[in-house]
């Protein structure tokens, strides 16, 4: 924050008269609970990206792979950390063949029918320890053990279960984190901390619980991804701890309100964050726009095509509006902005409420909220063969649809609908006779 300072000197005879308005005294000079509710505003709240980050060596999947066979020639060279046992729900479908006892895994999974064991124990030649063997939990039906041996074997689940990573964010620190000392302080009192730690590093990013929100970008979807989180956000390298602290979530993906899959998919993040107060359902990200997207809608000064801009320091995010799907330059685009599928609950909600479409994006977000309530019933109500112990419930935060993406996208996207609510029976893509010469900008 950026304030203008007129130093204090002694007031003359003829200035004793003076209003006190007319005088600014020094920021030091105030109490500091009015400096303190000054910091707190100067402090807006952040959309956080975070991303994942192999250590240097190991670059990618394929590197980690290459390296496998020489970095772990032992088993025992492999550790398994506690926290997997919080994502148990996830990886134990994936990993059947160590439930207890122990005697049952320690054989070739290969080779079922190979009576010798893989690993012999030292007691066997004669050796006594009073050391237990490592056991990062107890296992029990719910939560197998992941014997070292048999993870050995598999480089593609012990790349979700072991690899070194560590958490950074592009997003800007606070600027009054490092303006002063009482500054940096007031901040770090009201929440702002160092967090969100790996299974193999320290805290990276400076984030405030109860105020910023945690913006996870889809990888897109397969059979791999979902090892430990079960959906597409890379929710399993993250602590448990730090994940049932966060209570501002927002996630980006095609979100069909109809669609049981998708809503299977962020119950599952959910049932993870289970401390989620507030859901932002990123329907549209303008993270590549390009000013032919809003065709007749330039920026002041535009030289060519847009710069891709990925400092998050520009990024803003609105809420969506009814321009975005009945606008026909808007539409076109509507592919890259998810929201092709509204046009059959549109019709529909136009049907029931007779032509008045006000409240249709509250409409759609409530019956998110109603499925991921469904989603969560179910996910309660089924018990495995073999479970013992209770399914622990989760929070269903409020969901609210945005349009994110950086400000100056934001801003051509807020003129593009402003022109349609300024002629919007010529706008309109339904109306046969709308003007369609900004249909081909090129």
């Amino acid at each position: 924050m950026s304030i203008s300072i007129k130093w204090w000197r002694p007031l003359q005879s003829d200035e004793k008269s003076m209003s006190s308005f007319e005088t600014f005294y020094p920021f030091p000079r105030f109490p500091p609970e009015i400096r303190r509710i000054i910091y707190l505003l100067a402090t807006p709240p952040r959309y956080v990206f975070v991303n994942e980050y192999p250590k240097p060596d190991s670059d990618s999947y394929g590197d980690f792979c290459e390296s496998f066979d020489t970095r772990v020639p032992i088993p025992g060279n492999l550790t398994i950390h506690p926290s997997l046992a919080y994502f148990a729900h996830n990886w134990c479908q994936r990993v059947r063949v160590n439930k207890p006892p122990r005697e049952a895994w320690n054989f070739n999974t290969y080779n079922a029918r190979r009576s010798k064991s893989l690993q012999t124990t030292l007691d066997s030649y004669g050796f006594m320890s009073s050391k237990k063997p490592y056991q990062p939990w107890t296992p029990t039906a719910d939560v197998p053990e992941i014997p070292a041996h048999w993870l050995a074997e598999r480089p593609a689940l012990a790349w979700h279960f072991t690899r070194e990573s560590h958490f950074r964010s592009r997003t800007p620190i606070p600027p009054l984190l490092h303006t002063c000392t009482e500054s940096r302080q007031v901040l770090i009192d009201y929440g702002y901390e160092l967090t969100f730690r790996t299974r193999t590093s320290g805290p990276r990013v400076w984030f405030c619980y109860c105020y910023d929100v945690l913006c996870l970008l889809s990888r897109g979807y397969d059979d791999s991804c979902g090892v430990l989180d079960g959906c597409p956000w890379n929710i399993g390298q993250f602590l448990p701890d730090d994940l049932r602290r966060v209570r501002r979530l927002a996630i980006q993906d095609t979100f069909d309100p109809s669609d049981e899959c998708g809503i299977a998919l962020t119950s599952g993040a959910l049932r993870l964050f289970s401390g989620i107060r507030e859901l932002l359902l990123i329907q549209q990200n303008l993270r590549w726009a390009h000013k032919f997207w809003f065709p007749g809608v330039e920026e002041a000064g535009d030289q060519g095509e847009w710069t891709y801009l990925d400092d998050q320091e520009l990024w803003d995010w609105v809420a969506p509006d009814l321009a975005d799907i009945l606008d026909y330059d808007l539409r076109r685009n509507r592919e890259r902005l998810c929201l092709e599928y509204y046009d059959a609950t549109l019709a529909e909600y136009e049907r029931v409420h007779k032509g008045d479409l006000c409240g249709f994006f509250q409409y759609v977000s409530k019956k998110y909220e109603t499925g991921l309530r469904d989603e969560r019933v179910r996910v309660l109500g089924v018990r495995e063969e073999g479970q013992m112990t209770v399914t622990t419930s989760w929070n269903i935060p409020s969901v609210t649809l945005v349009t994110s993406g950086p400000k100056h996208a934001i801003r051509a996207l807020l003129r593009c609908r402003e022109r349609y609510w300024q002629d919007p029976q010529e706008r309109d893509y339904r109306n046969p006779n709308a003007n369609l010469r900004s249909l081909f900008p090129f």
